[in-house]
């Protein structure tokens, strides 16, 4: 018997690029083996749902709004870099808050204004654009921090069902986040 478990620990190796024992973690003759390694293939196990603290809650909103503030500086100065007839502004007015406008030719064609706030939801990413003055008490998209029991993620909300960009994911990444909301603006460029 001891020689075919360790006939079979081998070929579990080989199969895994492993050389060597195998973790204690792995020993068959102890019935301890992960979902991953059982010859079975994967056996789907109980998710434990993750509770989140306000404290992550609101971390995860700040890191988000920062990362979407540094997206949005790199596309502006990647879109004067793709086209010389459109020239950008970033104008950060406080570290929570900064608006973006793009021109063409020297005539303002889309801005908008994203804040971190407590408007209508606590810790949450707010969204004004249009072509003309930005009123601050405006919003077009909201963006709160909610959880899906596994992660963090912000919930793209439109105010207005005329947005020109489609949501891919509604409960979205830093980056997905980043992207729409760019998209957003951008799309006044593109119509």
């Amino acid at each position: 018997m001891e020689s075919i478990v360790n006939l079979l620990e081998q070929k579990l190796m080989r199969t895994k690029g492993q050389s060597g024992p195998l973790p204690k973690s792995h020993d068959l003759r102890s019935g301890n083996v992960p979902s991953a390694s059982t010859l079975f293939g994967d056996i789907p196990l109980p998710k434990q749902k993750k509770t989140f603290t306000q404290f992550e809650k609101d971390r995860f909103a700040k890191e988000a709004f920062n990362y979407i503030k540094k997206y949005f500086q790199q596309a502006l100065q990647d879109t004067e870099t793709h086209d010389p007839n459109l020239q950008t502004e970033f104008d950060e007015i406080t570290n929570l808050r900064f608006k973006s406008k793009i021109y063409v030719q020297g005539d303002l064609k889309a801005q908008c204004s994203i804040w971190l706030g407590d408007n209508l939801i606590s810790n949450t990413i707010y969204y004004n654009e249009g072509t003309r003055g930005l009123d601050d008490s405006s919003i077009n998209t909201y963006l709160p921090v909610v959880d899906n029991g596994e992660e963090l993620r912000l919930h793209i909300q439109d105010f207005a069902s005329t947005s020109r960009v489609q949501i891919e994911e509604e409960k979205a990444t830093k980056q997905q986040a980043a992207e729409y909301l760019w998209r957003r603006l951008i799309s006044h460029l593109e119509h």
